[in-house]
């Protein structure tokens, strides 16, 4: 175990009881920049961009210094015994703290979550959820279903801020956890996956909708998207445009228009290398079909009345000025379609902007909103007016389906989290990141479960191995509800099919991904998204097109 040791470079080297961390993904052309790294960096050799023991520094490896975390005691402050390299290391540190369990107890086992927690990162006040989330699964398996791990352990979860993702995520390799949820942002991903791997600590990603981390060399089965992949909502997408379309040519258009609308980074915001959205945007423009054709093609259409009859446009939180111009050039474009792929600021600005001057035009020249919900569902059209039958026939997309699991979530989470102001009161409804926090916390968990009922000292290799015992679809179904049932019978060594609260946990084991179940929905009159359930099958969707009421 201490040879494995020296197999891990950035993600969690340690010499003489010190972790080598670095934010660079590459840390050496030679052996001599090595040495100048620093006291910490002595006897090590560039191999691969990264600076690694020698053969001799690894070969005099003492042993271990503990067994268990009760060794640490009186060997330093907070320190725990990292399973897989016997070292005592720090448990926290000023980045990553415990959220939930008692990480220092002897037998704990430790599960590592990124994610924009800290004061000074930009999506503080909505990613603080994923954290209270992934507590609440961690409380519905220990605490509320009674469960221990095989043997009696108890898991524990330390969280990090994501700000410095090489950081955080060498010492939580260095700790020995499990798995890590996260990072949030994608444009980390990578940097993440590549600093866990040489620990072979595999990255659970719930919030992004692509997967760079699988192109780091040797990453297959390390990074996870606990969703669908961004390319898997084309077919579901055009489906329903192309039902719109149909529609719209019963009514007498020979040509139909489509406007799409992506969020993209502020211009005047600094650090914002990738915007997920703006990938849609360049999906759409490639694959997005209407009148026989590409968008792009479409884009370059004259016959739609003198114009294209494509066009994307952007949006993001700006001042009322811009957002007004903005809506004077969608209405200007006179769109039949309207798919946005946006942030909340679609729902907080703009759309109301664009509804206001539609207001002006006859019903049958105002668009319709094609709205496919990816991560957040923006309660933006719930706040238009939903009494207007004719308002709530123009907007309908296309969400993963779901039963009534994230409501169930969401009740125990309000209940979990009340008021800081009166305590008698629920809180906060929780996002939907915050529910792919909870879902992807107690896939781990039973996983984690049912590795350990093979074999007592699991590695997360082994833990990742056991995905397919959680996620069989011909297993017995397990939900939020029947985690106990779950744990019985990965106690008798038979199979579960887990659900979670959006995909169902349906993975794809060659993409590494979870695709989605995809249903139609509509807004209904009571400001509810409400599941048509049609299911897309075979490229369309069943059953007759949607009419919303």
């Amino acid at each position: 175990m201490r040879r494995t040791l020296f197999t891990i470079a950035v993600a969690g080297l340690v010499v003489a009881c010190t972790a080598i961390v670095s934010t660079d993904p590459v840390q050496c052309k030679n052996d001599g920049d090595c040495t100048k790294r620093g006291p910490d960096f002595v006897d090590t050799v560039c191999d691969n961009g990264l600076c690694a023991p020698s053969a001799a520094q690894a070969d005099a490896a003492p042993a271990g210094e503990c067994a268990k975390n009760s060794d640490c005691a009186g060997k330093g402050e907070g320190l725990v015994c990292a399973s897989h390299t016997l070292e005592c290391v720090k448990l926290e540190s000023d980045d990553c703290k415990v959220v939930y369990g008692d990480g220092a107890a002897d037998g704990t086992i430790l599960y590592g979550l990124l994610s924009e927690i800290g004061p000074e990162d930009t999506n503080y006040f909505r990613q603080q959820q994923h954290v209270s989330a992934a507590k609440l699964a961690f409380a519905e398996f220990f605490e509320r279903a009674g469960a221990s791990f095989p043997g009696g352990a108890k898991g524990a979860l330390v969280a990090c801020s994501e700000h410095f993702p090489r950081k955080v995520s060498a010492h939580l390799a260095n700790l020995g956890v499990k798995a890590v949820i996260g990072p949030s942002a994608e444009d980390r991903q990578r940097a993440v996956v590549e600093t866990l791997l040489p620990a072979r600590v595999p990255s659970f990603t719930p919030w992004i909708n692509g997967n760079p981390g699988s192109v780091v060399p040797g990453s297959a089965g390390f990074a996870w998207l606990a969703a669908f992949q961004r390319a898997d909502v084309v077919a579901p997408l055009n489906a329903l445009v192309a039902e719109r379309e149909a529609h719209l040519r019963s009514q007498g258009k020979t040509k139909v228009r489509v406007a799409v609308v992506v969020n993209e980074p502020n211009p005047t915001e600094a650090g914002v290398p990738f915007n997920a959205y703006a990938e849609y945007g360049d999906i759409m423009d490639q694959r997005l079909v209407f009148n026989g054709k590409t968008a792009v093609e479409n884009q370059s259409d004259p016959t739609c009345d003198g114009n294209a009859c494509y066009k994307r446009f952007a949006t993001n939180q700006a001042v009322l000025a811009t957002v007004n111009e903005r809506a004077d050039a969608i209405v200007a474009f006179k769109p039949d379609l309207v798919v946005p792929f946006t942030d909340i600021d679609w729902g907080a600005q703009l759309l109301p902007a664009l509804e206001a001057r539609f207001a002006a035009l006859p019903v049958a020249e105002r668009p319709t909103y094609v709205q496919p919900f990816l991560q957040i569902e923006d309660a933006g059209y719930k706040e238009l007016d939903v009494a207007d039958a004719s308002l709530r026939a123009r907007i309908t997309g296309i969400r993963p389906l779901r039963d009534n699991s994230f409501e169930l979530f969401a009740n125990k989470f309000r209940a979990a989290y009340t008021s800081p102001s009166d305590t008698t009161k629920q809180g906060p409804p929780p996002n939907p990141g915050a529910g792919r926090a909870f879902e992807t916390s107690l896939l781990l968990l039973l996983t984690t479960y049912a590795a350990l009922a093979e074999k007592p000292n699991a590695t997360p290799e082994e833990i990742v191995a056991a995905l397919p015992i959680v996620t069989d679809p011909n297993g017995t179904r397990v939900t939020l509800n029947d985690l106990v049932t779950g744990v019985g019978a990965l106690n008798a060594k038979a199979r579960i099919n887990f659900d979670g609260l959006f995909t169902f946990f349906d993975l794809d084991m060659s993409t590494h991904s979870a695709p989605a179940t995809w249903t139609t929905w509509c807004l209904g009159p009571s400001r509810t998204y409400d599941s048509t359930n049609r299911i897309f099958r075979n490229n369309t969707f069943d059953g007759p097109p949607d009419v919303c009421p």
